[in-house]
């Protein structure tokens, strides 16, 4: 690819060591996918993270789990809704005596997913998919990454598609970014997860970067406490009838920088 192998360089347009993790086509898209290979197959591991074998949780939400994605489905429209699907990470924290932790300090990436279907544009059911400590619904209480979409499941209600990127570090709160997103119904969403320890957490969405969280504080540091977990949760109050939500995320990948 007239480039020497033993210096990778960077994807064009891309902050960080290990470049960007999506990639289009176009002019230099050969070299492009050359040098994403060879961080891929160099600096880190590349994770697809099975689907179909998740622990549900339901409460008013039925989980439904297929070999390409998770869906959850809020239908009762008057009664509470709480509900989640989880997985447990493995081998994100090398060198511990509890392999479903991970590791922080080394730099990750997260690819996904999403799709949130609603017959109404103000349907209420707040929906997250995190990676975090434990394997609560709802949102960030430990240290973690992920996204949300709505800015509020009470009564009343508004920009229930309105797209953030949230994180929690040392900060003890969780920080949300707006990401100038409103979904679609019926559309898909792929998102993009760059962690670049002490720097910044930046998120794409259609391979464009739409966020970026770079006070120290709120990136997720150090080696978890407990096992991390994959976390897809919808809840909704018992107060709005305006609750129908089909919410779906699939496809997903992690990579994570050699740690030695």
């Amino acid at each position: 690819m007239g480039q020497d192998n033993e210096v990778p360089r960077r994807i064009a347009g891309v902050e960080g060591s290990a470049g960007q993790h999506m990639v289009s086509g176009g002019a230099g898209a050969v070299e492009e996918w050359g040098d994403l290979f060879y961080n891929l197959r160099n600096r880190g591991k590349l994770i697809p993270i099975p689907l179909g074998d998740w622990t549900e949780v339901e409460n008013n939400v039925i989980v439904t789990q297929t070999p390409f994605y998770i869906k959850l489905e809020i239908s009762d429209q008057l009664a509470a809704g709480d509900g989640r699907a989880h997985l447990v990470t493995w081998g994100l924290a090398e060198g511990f005596a509890v392999a479903s932790r991970i590791n922080w300090d080394f730099e990750l990436f997260l690819q996904f997913e999403i799709q949130k279907q609603t017959p109404e544009a103000t349907s209420p059911a707040l929906c997250y998919f995190l990676i975090k400590e434990g394997n609560a619904a709802g949102p960030l209480i430990t240290d973690g990454l992920g996204i949300r979409i709505g800015t509020n499941g009470g009564n009343p209600h508004g920009n229930d598609r309105v797209l953030y990127g949230v994180s929690y570090g040392s900060g003890g709160s969780e920080e949300a970014v707006a990401l100038g997103i409103t979904m679609s119904s019926l559309r898909t969403y792929t998102i993009g997860l760059h962690h670049l320890p002490g720097v910044f957490d930046r998120w794409y969405v259609r391979g464009v970067l739409s966020g970026t969280q770079s006070i120290a504080a709120n990136i997720p540091t150090g080696v978890s406490v407990s096992s991390t977990f994959f976390v897809a949760s919808a809840d909704k109050a018992a107060t709005d009838p305006d609750a129908i939500t089909h919410f779906f995320v699939g496809n997903i990948l992690i990579w994570q920088a050699h740690q030695e």
